[in-house]
C-alpha cells in the first residue's frame, strides 16, 4: 500500500453520500459490520436530504469517517465500509464525496493557503473533469454545492491571494460572499478559529473542505482523490514565487466559462498538472487514468 503524504500530526476525514429505499436494512448492515470488524465507533451514517431521489422513493444518506491520520488501518476500514455500501445502497447523480483536511497541515501559514487556492484555480478545469471519477458527466448539483472557485472569488478576494495577510483577517475576507457551497470551503477553518472558545461543538471541524468529487464505491478512485489533494497541499508549501505570480496573473485574467467546458479533455494540461505536483509515476498514471477514462452514466 502506498503511503499518503501525511505527517504524524496531519488528519483528514471523508463524507460519502448515497441513497437507499430501505433505511432499516442499511442500519442493520452497518451495525453488523461495525461489530464484525471492530470498526472505530466514530464511523457514522447521517441523513443527507440533498441526495433524495423522490421519483424512486430513495432517501439520501452519508457515511462519515472518524478523524483519520497517517495509519493505514483507516484505509483498511474504508475498504470494508465501501464494500458494505456497494451491497446495500446506490449512487445517484446528486451524490458527492467531501474531504476534510485538518488545518494543522497548513501550519496556520497564510501563504500555504494562498498558494493552494491559486494552484487550484489554475488547474480547476482539469480537476473538475478528474473529480467526476467513473462518470461521463457532472453530478446534477455540482453548481449548487461545489461551484468552481475561480468563478466565485470577488476581485478583492483575488487580490488577497497575492500579498501577506494575518490569518484571521485573510479567512474572514475569503469567506465573505462565499458560502460553503464552493469547490473549496475555508468556512470550517474560519469557524474553528473564530468560535474556538465556544462550548457548542458545532464548529469542531478544524478543516479545509474539498467538495467537487463525485461519489463512488471504488477505493482506488477515493485514494487517488485524497492522494491528489495532499500532493497539491505539499506543492503549495514549496511553490516558487515566480510560479505563484504566473498563477495569480492567470486568475486575474480568468473569464467565466460554461460548466460543460470543465469536462473537455485537455491531456497536455492534465499531464502538466501531474508533472507539477507528483513525483511518483504510479500517482501520475492513476490520476491520468481517472481523468481520461469515463465508463458510467448516472442513468
Amino acid at each position: 500500500m502506498r503511503s499518503l503524504k501525511l505527517q504524524k500530526t496531519d488528519t483528514y476525514g471523508i463524507e460519502i453520500e448515497f441513497v437507499t429505499d430501505d433505511k432499516e436494512q442499511l442500519e442493520d448492515a452497518f451495525k453488523q459490520l461495525k461489530n464484525q470488524y471492530y470498526l472505530h465507533p466514530s464511523w457514522m451514517i447521517k441523513r443527507e436530504s440533498t441526495c433524495d431521489y423522490i421519483d424512486k422513493q430513495k432517501m439520501g444518506f452519508e457515511v462519515n469517517s472518524p478523524i483519520m491520520d497517517v495509519r493505514t488501518k483507516w484505509l483498511e476500514e474504508l475498504k470494508i465500509v465501501l464494500n458494505m455500501l456497494k451491497q446495500n445502497t446506490e449512487i445517484n447523480n446528486q451524490c458527492a464525496i467531501h474531504f476534510h483536511i485538518g488545518k494543522q497541515i497548513f501550519e496556520d501559514h497564510v501563504t500555504y493557503l494562498q498558494n493552494l487556492i491559486l494552484l487550484w484555480c489554475y488547474y480547476e478545469d482539469v480537476l473538475f473533469r478528474y473529480a467526476t471519477g467513473e462518470y461521463r458527466a457532472f453530478r446534477k448539483s455540482i453548481l449548487d454545492y461545489a461551484k468552481p472557485l475561480s468563478q466565485s472569488l470577488t476581485e478583492r478576494q483575488k487580490m488577497n491571494l497575492s500579498k501577506a495577510q494575518i490569518l484571521p483577517v485573510f479567512l474572514t475576507q475569503m469567506i465573505r460572499n462565499i458560502s460553503k457551497r464552493n469547490a473549496i470551503s475555508l468556512l470550517p477553518y474560519y469557524q474553528s478559529m473564530i468560535y474556538q472558545n465556544e462550548l457548542d461543538n458545532t464548529y469542531e471541524k478544524k478543516t479545509v473542505e474539498f467538495r467537487i468529487f463525485a461519489s463512488t464505491y471504488q477505493y482506488e478512485i477515493i485514494y487517488s482523490y485524497l492522494d491528489c489533494l495532499l500532493h497539491m497541499i505539499d506543492y503549495a508549501k514549496h511553490m516558487p514565487k515566480s510560479i505563484k505570480e504566473d498563477y495569480f496573473e492567470a486568475l486575474m485574467n480568468h473569464y467565466d466559462m460554461p460548466i460543460e467546458h470543465y469536462l473537455k479533455l485537455q491531456l497536455e494540461k492534465a499531464q502538466e498538472f501531474c508533472d507539477t505536483i507528483f513525483t511518483e509515476e504510479e500517482s501520475k498514471k492513476e490520476f491520468m487514468k481517472i481523468y481520461t477514462y469515463k465508463s458510467k452514466s448516472y442513468e
